[in-house]
C-alpha cells in the first residue's frame, strides 16, 4: 500500500525560507522529497501595488511548487532523495511518528528517524493520510 501526502511543508524560521515537501510511504520505506520552496506567513497589503506584488511572488512560488512535483513525477524516487534536503528511509528506521497540532493550530506531522526529527506542517485535507501513514509507519518499527 502506498501513501502520498503532498504540500506539507517546514515553515519559515528566522533564517531560513519556508520549503515544500512530498512524504511517499511504500513497501520500501519512507521518502521525505524536497519539491520547492512554500508558501511563509500569510501578508497584509494596504493597497492594490503591493497586493498585485505579493499575488506575483506568490503565482511564482505556485509555479516553483509545480515544476518541483512534475520534476519529481518523472524521475526514480531513490535519485531524489539522495539529494539535498531529501531523505529515505528503510522500514524500521523511522523510530516514531505523531500526528498533532502546532502552537497555530494546524495539522503537524512529527516523523523522528535516525536521530533526525521532520516537523511537517501538513495540508488539513491530508490529515487522514498522515494518521494512515504513522500507523503504518509505527507499526514496522
Amino acid at each position: 500500500m502506498m501513501i502520498r501526502i503532498d504540500r506539507a511543508r517546514i515553515p519559515q524560521g528566522l533564517i531560513r525560507n519556508a520549503k515544500s515537501y512530498m512524504l511517499i510511504l511504500n513497501d520500501e520505506g519512507l521518502y521525505v522529497l524536497h519539491v520547492g520552496p512554500a508558501r511563509g506567513m500569510e501578508v497584509s497589503t494596504k493597497n492594490v501595488i503591493e497586493r498585485g506584488a505579493v499575488n506575483f511572488a506568490l503565482k511564482r512560488l505556485e509555479r516553483k511548487i509545480a515544476e518541483g512535483e512534475e520534476r519529481l513525477s518523472r524521475s526514480l524516487l531513490d535519485e531524489w532523495a539522495a539529494g539535498k534536503r531529501s531523505a529515505f528511509y528503510r522500514v524500521g528506521e523511522v523510530e516514531n511518528a505523531v500526528v498533532d497540532a502546532n502552537y497555530a493550530n494546524e495539522p503537524r506531522l512529527t516523523i523522528y528517524a535516525k536521530g533526525k526529527k521532520w516537523k511537517l506542517i501538513i495540508p488539513q485535507e491530508a490529515v487522514d493520510m498522515a494518521q494512515d501513514l504513522v500507523a503504518q509507519l509505527n507499526a514496522r518499527s
